[in-house]
């Protein structure tokens, strides 16, 4: 492994593993995985003995994530605070990235909210994988666009559970306490898994009469019809049913009870595609107002700006 130190205690090296089946069910023994390079350490290990696969008798939590995903970078102290407390009871924490190197090197230099670089917040291990091959190795296709998404290993090198990182720590104080039921979680997951495959089925068919049939009770479904609906970024949408895609945001919206920002801003975009801009602008603004620290504030106010540029307009 060649050892570079370009950014005082960022390190990079250049690691690599033969591919292996993937392994991306509980139970099954994990892989190892394969990255570009690796960066921040905490000293987790020797240079020359980074993880590279799960270390013996200990738990490895994989956080797969991405500099432009708020959530990921807000949930980052609290897994380095998980790694902080937990590291002497055998936990081993890594967080990858597939973007490419120069982009991650750059969203770690820039200032943090207390003024300080990126990388001086971290206390994980952090390697970049710009090609996917630990992403494609770990987690099922079907998860493989979420972020942040985190895989826990257990002593015995298997696969004890997987889901949005910031539900991993209990999972791992339960694993230090023997008393995670793998088997029940297992159960879980495949009907979270066959879900997931029916919403893939649904967005990919543009099936939107299933999703008024089958979802009407689930906000989250609704919302992310509504979504593609609404922005259809690329014009890729087949089907773009916009009185289908107002009736899947008015529910969401209801559902929410209008206190969430991403239905109301979803319901704005519709109405500014109807050409209702005054109601788009105002929805905008109420969903503003509902805004929580990991969204993302900047795309809220470039759209109510647009709405409220066109609504001058008319």
């Amino acid at each position: 492994m060649v050892i570079l130190r370009p950014l005082g205690s960022i390190l990079l090296g250049v690691s690599s593993l033969a591919i292996t089946a993937p392994a991306q069910e509980p139970g099954q023994n994990a892989p190892g995985w394969s990255v570009g390079h690796w960066l921040v350490t905490d000293n987790l290990s020797e240079p020359g003995e980074l993880p590279t696969a799960p270390r013996a008798g200990r738990i490895t939590l994989v956080d797969f994530w991405a500099t432009w995903c708020l959530p990921c970078v807000a949930g980052m102290e609290e897994l380095s605070a998980l790694q902080q407390r937990e590291r002497e009871r055998g936990l081993d924490v890594v967080a990858i990235s597939d973007e490419p190197l120069p982009t991650v090197i750059a969203f770690l230099r820039r200032a943090s909210p207390d003024g300080q670089p990126w990388w001086s917040r971290f206390r994980t291990a952090l390697a970049t994988d710009p090609d996917g091959s630990s992403l494609a190795e770990l987690v099922p296709a079907e998860f493989r666009q979420v972020r942040p998404f985190a895989v826990l290993i257990g002593r015995s090198g298997a696969i004890e559970w997987m889901g949005p990182s910031k539900e991993a720590a209990p999972v791992v104080t339960a694993l230090q306490e023997n008393r995670w039921d793998r088997a029940a979680f297992a159960a879980r997951w495949q009907r979270q898994l066959a879900e997931q495959r029916e919403r893939d089925r649904i967005h990919d068919s543009e099936d939107w009469a299933a999703v008024k049939r089958d979802h009407w009770n689930d906000v989250g479904m609704l919302g992310k019809c509504a979504f593609r609906i609404a922005f259809d970024f690329g014009s890729q949408l087949k089907n773009r049913d916009l009185a289908m895609g107002a009736a899947f945001a008015e529910r969401a919206v209801e559902l929410s009870g209008s206190a969430s920002a991403y239905e109301l801003l979803v319901l704005a975009q519709i109405r500014h595609v109807q050409g209702q801009h005054d109601k788009a602008a105002s929805l905008a603004r109420e969903a503003i107002t509902h805004l929580k620290p990991d969204d993302d504030a900047s795309f809220y106010r470039d759209n109510l700006r647009r709405y409220e540029a066109a609504a001058a307009k008319k």
